[in-house]
């Protein structure tokens, strides 16, 4: 909390977490935004997440015809989830399709939220930080 008091952006990463159950687990990332929001009174309005360079329409190292989704909404979830992949390697976190899932969960909990979802191209980061229009990337909000 004084960070945000401090007005300082938090930097959250999936991590190696302990687990009772089995000895230590992979959070992601996503797990743990949507783990502080519904157990603290912190409410995002932004989640950044840097990673991929947009959600696209299909796998873009597989279908060459794959083209970025700029937003996604109520509107447009279903047909994105039914089109989003998994990883690319292992990953326990569910890759695209995981990162989409718990986000427009934590979107559920938090109308008001919007997630982005940006690769690491050179003044993507500094324009969804400054909430300009990005010039790839995806924008994810309730309506």
């Amino acid at each position: 909390m004084q960070a945000l008091e401090h007005h300082l952006v938090p930097v959250i990463h999936g991590d190696v977490a302990f687990d009772t159950a089995q000895g230590c687990a992979i959070i992601s990332t996503e797990m743990l935004f949507t783990w502080l929001a519904r157990q603290t009174s912190i409410q995002p309005n932004r989640i950044i997440l840097v990673g991929e360079s947009a959600v696209y329409t299909a796998d873009p190292r597989i279908d060459p015809m794959a083209e970025p989704i700029d937003l996604i909404t109520e509107a447009n979830i279903t047909s994105v989830l039914d089109h989003a992949g998994g990883s690319h390697g292992i990953d326990v976190t569910g890759g695209m399709s995981g990162k989409i899932q718990h986000m427009w969960e934590l979107i559920q909990v938090i109308p008001d939220l919007e997630v982005v979802f940006i690769g690491p191209t050179p003044g993507v980061l500094t324009c969804a930080l400054q909430g300009k229009t990005l010039p790839l990337g995806t924008l994810m909000r309730y309506q």
